[in-house]
């Protein structure tokens, strides 16, 4: 009969010197996880062929603190009667190594301070406003939160202390980040659409917010039960079980799918935004020479953060689907991805310039902007922030 699992006990252990007793993390007993090997070389008889089994999850440290560390596995031949005599076993292990963990905290020490002094100097300026905040400048400063709160470098605490959560709450805050980006997105483009519908209410995005809501949960709902039993026992794994396994696996292919649509509906709308943008510039000729530089000015700077808005949403995706791809394939099959520290440090590095440039770029003006009359043919792209006090106008908008 061919195997389909395996049983195994297993012990975690501890040390920081030599001279120090092991010191016992965690046990499991009976630990049972699904077999998938080549029938092929497989017989039953007396002729002794190995088995071309795939990997198994077996056990995974949110921190890695301690100096040394000690693994006991026991396979019971009471449970694995049919998996015969063992010769060889390989442990794959996937760590963090100490030249990329060096460049990722000093990568976060660096760009900490300079995000947070630019979202301390955008609220400083909302602040100012003597009108209640768009909902795109709501929604920025929420952006810029969630990226200061993921940049926090609390990560260099690892080194002296020991804190298992640290997988999880990095997932946290990243899944956050992400949450919070994907809205923005959503409300960056059609606040730009430049058409007749008032979109100055999150209530009209409720459907695109409810679907980034309710995929954001739903995965952080699936990382919290993996993450958040391994806090108590690391030998623990969704995948160890057929059941368990599929539902992952359909979480991951289910996450890439949204990620996708999501990606074409975003590239859809800035498409739509930049063909409004076009049928408006005929607008420009018949406008005086001051009017003509200052619209192409503020169309010059729209068209290129909406086109890093397109390159940093590409990327995103990418890095999301990669990412879960390189995660997963340890535990569901040998796949060839190549997927480099380069990659993850250059799209967080990313990521900061971005929120970084929306920030300045973006931070409501303290100086007082002279309105500019538009007839239905004008161009809109932002609403004024200050009026003239003297000065009336029925209908009067201009950029920031």
């Amino acid at each position: 009969m061919f195997p389909e699992s395996i049983v195994m006990d297993g012990r975690l252990g501890y040390r920081d010197n030599d001279k120090e007793e092991w010191q016992e993390i965690s046990r499991s007993q009976s630990m049972k996880r699904f077999l998938k090997c080549n029938s092929e070389n497989y017989h039953d008889g007396t002729k002794e062929l190995l088995l071309d089994c795939e990997l198994l999850p077996f056990f995974e440290l949110g921190s890695v603190h301690h100096s040394e560390y000690l693994i006991n596995v026991r396979f019971p031949s009471e449970d694995n009667e049919f998996l015969g005599e063992l010769y060889d076993i390989w442990i794959y292990v996937i760590h963090q190594n100490g030249g990329f963990t060096f460049v990722w905290f000093s990568l976060k020490t660096l760009v900490f301070p300079i995000v947070t002094c630019a979202l301390v100097w955008y609220i400083w300026r909302l602040l100012q406003l003597n009108r209640k905040p768009s909902v795109l400048e709501r929604t920025l400063l929420a952006v810029g939160a969630a990226i200061t709160l993921m940049n926090l470098p609390i990560d260099w605490l690892t080194l002296w202390l020991n804190m298992p959560f640290m997988m999880l709450y990095s997932d946290i805050r990243q899944g956050l980040f992400y949450s919070v980006l994907l809205c923005f997105w959503v409300i960056f483009a059609g606040e730009h659409m430049m058409d007749s519908v008032k979109r100055d209410d999150l209530k009209y995005y409720w459907k695109q917010l409810t679907a980034v809501g309710v995929a954001c949960v739903c995965m952080f709902l699936f990382d919290f039960c993996e993450r958040g039993i391994q806090l108590t026992n690391p030998f623990f794994s969704i995948w160890s079980t057929r059941a368990g396994a599929n539902v992952a696996f359909g979480f991951i292919v289910l996450a890439g799918m949204a990620a996708c649509v999501y990606f074409i509906y975003l590239m859809v709308t800035i498409v739509c935004v930049f063909k409004n943008i076009c049928a408006k510039k005929h607008v420009i000729p018949s406008m005086s020479k001051a009017r003509q530089k200052f619209y192409k000015n503020q169309i010059y700077r729209f068209s290129f953060l909406m086109t890093l808005t397109w390159l940093c949403a590409g990327m995103t995706v990418v890095f999301f689907i990669v990412g879960q791809v390189e995660e997963g394939h340890w535990k569901w099959g040998n796949e060839d991805v190549q997927y480099t520290s380069a990659v993850q440090t250059g799209v967080y590095g990313m990521w900061n310039l971005y929120v970084l440039t929306l920030l300045i770029l973006y931070a409501p003006s303290n100086k007082t902007v002279c309105p500019i009359d538009l007839d239905e043919n004008s161009l809109y792209i932002m609403p004024i922030h200050k009026f003239h006090k003297k000065e009336t106008f029925s209908k009067s908008m201009a950029f920031s």
